[in-house]
């Protein structure tokens, strides 16, 4: 049997395509070759052999954002925060978070950190770090507090409080469900917000106020159409179906809501908006 030359070309070529793209040929080159791999890829997916060139997209993607692959994320963030008036220019707030840890590469994240700037809030009275063990764990259900910081008459907290407990001890744990509480005086006046540390995926933050307050309220987020706001008489929802990533977040703030002069401006004020509830668009109404 004769074989072309053009058929052995077509076979080693077809050699060459299998072997290079088995995962144990892979898995054998270093992280600089695996990186020169990709970029080539993507120079032939796109047909442009200058998109990762500096200062491009590319470029920005392969030194900020492609690291973030292989991190731990966390998921089912869920922030409820309720504000009370306090003496004539501050509120007491109860401050309330969930979210599940999930492992990449088998590792979670490495501490949990919550922290204030020193004037973003007026005065921190409680901090209370604490970790649930998730189902399928022999420790099911069982709650563990890994540090508390109270202020007392005697002694009060400083203006910026930071806490940092190590979650060294339950690394290997995914689904580890973590929940930080804390209860403060903030200023009516000013803006709070919330600054994702790490992917995030399936976040929703519901305030609770008193009546007389509207919640202002900007959410930064690469999918606004994945996200839906939901306005209540004495309470605010917002969520977010999708993705957020490190450095997204939001940012809201309370003020005196005015009250309509008669039930035509209150219902022009609020009107009914059916299906684009699931979209950004609020909601108004009692």
């Amino acid at each position: 049997m004769i074989i072309g030359i053009p058929d052995w070309s077509r076979y080693f070529e077809h050699r060459l395509q299998n072997i290079v793209f088995k995962q144990n040929f892979l898995k054998s080159l270093s992280y600089d070759q695996l990186q020169q791999l990709r970029r080539k890829i993507v120079r032939a997916m796109f047909d442009n052999p200058d998109i990762d060139r500096a200062g491009t997209f590319a470029d920005y993607f392969d030194r900020h954002l492609h690291h973030d692959l292989g991190n731990p994320f966390r998921e089912n963030v869920r922030s409820v925060i309720s504000y009370e008036e306090y003496e004539e220019d501050s509120f007491f707030v109860h401050d309330f978070l969930s979210y599940v840890v999930r492992s990449n590469r088998g590792a979670i994240q490495n501490s949990v950190n919550w922290e204030n700037d020193a004037d973003e809030i007026e005065r921190v009275l409680e901090v209370r770090v604490a970790v649930r063990f998730p189902d399928g764990h022999k420790r099911a259900g069982e709650s563990e507090v890994l540090d508390m910081k109270r202020a007392t008459d005697d002694s009060a907290l400083p203006p910026r409080v930071v806490v940092n407990c190590s979650l060294a001890d339950h690394a290997g744990i995914d689904g580890l469900i973590i929940e930080v509480e804390a209860s403060y005086l903030v200023k009516r006046s000013r803006f709070q917000y919330w600054e994702m540390s790490t992917s995030t995926r399936d976040f929703s933050l519901t305030i609770n106020h008193q009546s007389g307050y509207a919640v202002i309220f900007k959410a930064f987020v690469h999918d606004p159409a994945l996200t839906r706001v939901e306005r209540l008489t004495r309470q605010f929802h917002f969520e977010c179906d999708s993705w957020m990533l490190a450095h997204n977040g939001v940012a809201w703030r309370l003020e005196p809501r005015a009250k309509p002069a008669s039930l035509k401006e209150f219902v022009l004020a609020n009107p009914l908006v059916g299906a684009q509830s699931l979209t950004n668009t609020p909601i108004a109404r009692d």
